[in-house]
């Protein structure tokens, strides 16, 4: 008897031939490559795995390889991965999920019917099926929201299901310009990749809630963090099993982590440097007075008239920002590459690092938060280059430090209160803040450590207090310690 076969079917569309009507979906074949990985570490074999990515993700194609799924492939007792990210629409309470060639104006004869997809599954009896959607249609205005409960509906009665959504469908899924992937797939993976071990049971078996409670929790603070904005996204679920639903064992992937090599420093793996800056709608160079006016709701349409609104200083911005990078880099015309704004957000690529700007309003409509910030940054030593500073000194509030080792926050906080140096955490401890000289603050979750200043602070300042500051932070033999950066790692 052939024991139990894990499949998965992987889809990503980033960019779609009715391109007018359907924005670009950032990062989401980075997103599918990404889950695609995950997946083989965990032991899925590589014939088992279909992707579909940009211009195969056609509705024919999509179609057919669920077909032979269903027909030639899944037998009792086999798990399905399906994994899905693009945008998701609705007709009439109809749930659809857009191919690469789905046109906006016939969703009903172009997209995925979701609904017939899932019954289209439930064919073969005793799969147990995962469903993973990053599809909310919250990047564009007046877009037709897909249904929960239509989408439960279309798995009632299956046995074995558990479905996932980065998002409740009425919110917008956000991405990460310095992760390069959508913010709920990147922990979606980390979680599959066996980087957060408390959340198994047994050291091994990840549950459906477990991992819904990861993730809900995850993805707030990846969005405090990452976009400090006020930004809300919930991830949703449901399932016939609840919250013990099995989604995976990952045996493979802890025991490969056992038998690691001995622990070496924990070494930061990646710099980026921030700036958000507040500006009055009133302010931005297309306003006009008794044209325009500002709205009194923050929601997807508001949001997305502020970054229509915004375009021109976007654009100012890249081309003074491209104009200085000529002037002061030794760069050629095809090291440097413009992506002009779109969605609120642009940016700059080089050899040595990236360079992003975007908008977002954040909690008052009256008012929107420019993010400026470097990232990529290949080698350290550029933040002293003469150059580099000439370009970007005092221009930024904060340093972000990511590190290779998570950090154990919990003994962070013992070992400062033991030292009696002052500290704040919330109630979780998830992180700490310490005050330094000059008005810093000093800020430490388990995966990075950011040092942000109230204004513009010169580069030389800021690698030189956040090097003084990490060497105040306790250390010790029993936690993940905190490195001291060197001339290597802070230039």
């Amino acid at each position: 008897m052939t024991p139990p076969q894990n499949h998965a079917l992987l889809i990503g569309v980033e960019t779609y031939w009715d391109n007018e009507l359907l924005p670009d979906v950032a990062y989401a074949e980075a997103d599918v490559s990404a889950v695609r990985k995950a997946l083989v570490r965990l032991g899925y074999r590589e014939e088992n795995i279909t992707l579909l990515v940009g211009e195969d993700a056609t509705k024919t194609a999509i179609e057919e390889q669920v077909r032979s799924l269903v027909e030639t492939r899944l037998k009792a007792d086999d798990t399905l991965f399906f994994f899905f990210v693009g945008h998701g629409l609705a007709v009439k309470r109809a749930n659809y999920l857009a191919c690469w060639d789905t046109r906006y104006q016939d969703l009903r004869g172009t997209g995925i019917d979701l609904a017939a997809l899932v019954r289209e599954f439930r064919r073969s009896s005793g799969t147990h099926i995962q469903a993973y959607l990053d599809c909310t249609s919250g990047d564009f205005a007046n877009a037709p929201r897909m249904s929960e409960a239509t989408l439960e509906k279309a798995f009632g009665g299956a046995e074995h299901w558990a479905c996932f959504s980065a998002s409740q469908f009425d919110q917008k899924s956000h991405s990460s310009g310095r992760l390069k992937r959508g913010i709920w797939a990147y922990h979606l993976v980390q979680a599959l990749a066996g980087a957060a071990p408390e959340i198994l049971v047994d050291n091994r078996f990840l549950t459906a809630g477990n991992l819904q409670d990861y993730l809900d929790n995850k993805i707030s603070l990846s969005i405090r963090d990452t976009l400090k904005t006020r930004q809300i996204q919930t991830p949703w679920y449901a399932g016939s099993h609840d919250r013990d639903f099995l989604i995976a064992d990952l045996s493979p992937v802890v025991k490969r982590k056992g038998a690691a090599t001995p622990a070496k420093s924990n070494a930061a793996k990646e710099f980026v440097l921030r700036s958000e800056d507040r500006v009055a709608l009133r302010s931005l160079t297309s306003f006009k007075p008794g044209v325009h006016r500002i709205p009194k709701v923050l929601d997807r349409r508001s949001e997305d008239w502020a970054n229509e609104l915004a375009q021109a200083d976007l654009e100012n911005d890249l081309a003074e920002t491209h104009k200085s990078i000529r002037a002061n880099m030794n760069y050629t015309r095809k090291q440097i590459e413009v992506f002009p704004p779109k969605g609120g957000f642009g940016s700059i690529r080089t050899p040595d690092f990236q360079y992003t700007i975007s908008i977002a309003l954040d909690g008052d409509p009256v008012e929107a938060v420019f993010t400026r910030e470097v990232s990529d940054i290949r080698h350290p030593d550029i933040l002293t280059d003469d150059g580099f500073t000439a370009i970007f000194d005092a221009t930024f509030k904060s340093i972000r430090l990511s590190f290779e080792e998570r950090i154990k926050v919990e003994d962070l906080i013992d070992k400062a209160e033991a030292q009696q140096l002052p500290i704040d955490y919330p109630h979780d401890c998830s992180s700490c803040s310490f005050k330094v000289p000059d008005r810093g603050l000093i800020h430490v979750t388990e995966d990075h450590l950011s040092l942000t200043y109230p204004s513009g602070t010169p580069l030389e300042q800021l690698t030189t207090a956040l090097s003084q500051a990490l060497r105040m932070l306790p250390k010790g033999d029993d936690a993940k310690s905190l490195p001291s950066p060197t001339q290597d790692q802070l230039g």
